[in-house]
């Protein structure tokens, strides 16, 4: 008896609900797929050309390195006969310490332009959220959601371009720091 009061009380509030709450218009959802507004940015396009041109000098520099590298270490190894095996063991140590150096370089070369495209995506993403203020109040959406956090949807409720143009009309403050 109590479970079908409860499963009849159950019914009641989903009918309730179904039918006596704002039905969410579909004029009122946008969808907008981010990481389409980031790459396709182009101050965003401008500063990935400028490493990228900034890394050329620097990456022929660290290949000429490694090719020493193996050089040394080609040498080192066709020179173990000759050596005694203190002398072995210290060119082995010697040749270690510039392995470490040159991975140690490599790895800040890495860090300096991953932080620097890191920080410009989040410059990005903070104009973007100001511009999805401003648009949502001007056209009066209840809900915006990323590309990613939905199934399917009408291609009428994406706003993907028109916050890009937006993007691509500001002009964001790059301080690009060469290597």
């Amino acid at each position: 008896m109590i479970i079908k009061i409860k499963k009849t009380i159950f019914f009641i509030i989903i009918f309730s609900v179904f039918f006596y709450t704002k039905s969410i218009n579909a004029n009122n959802i946008a969808v907008l797929d981010i990481e389409y507004v980031i790459n396709n940015n182009k101050q965003y396009i401008k500063l990935l050309n400028d490493i990228e041109q900034d890394q050329v000098n620097h990456k022929n520099n660290f290949k000429i390195t490694e090719e020493n590298l193996n050089q040394q270490y080609e040498e080192i190894e066709s020179s173990k006969i000759i050596l005694s095996e203190q002398d072995f063991e210290n060119a082995i140590i010697e040749y270690n310490l510039k392995i470490k150096k040159f991975d140690d370089t490599i790895n800040e070369f890495n860090n300096h332009y991953e932080l620097q495209i890191s920080k410009y995506r989040q410059m990005i993403v903070e104009n973007i959220i100001n511009i999805l203020k401003n648009y949502a109040l001007e056209k009066q959406l209840d809900l915006i959601l990323d590309s990613k956090n939905y199934i399917m949807a009408s291609n009428s409720i994406n706003i993907s371009d028109i916050i890009l143009n937006e993007m691509n009309e500001l002009k964001l403050d790059i301080n690009f720091e060469p290597y």
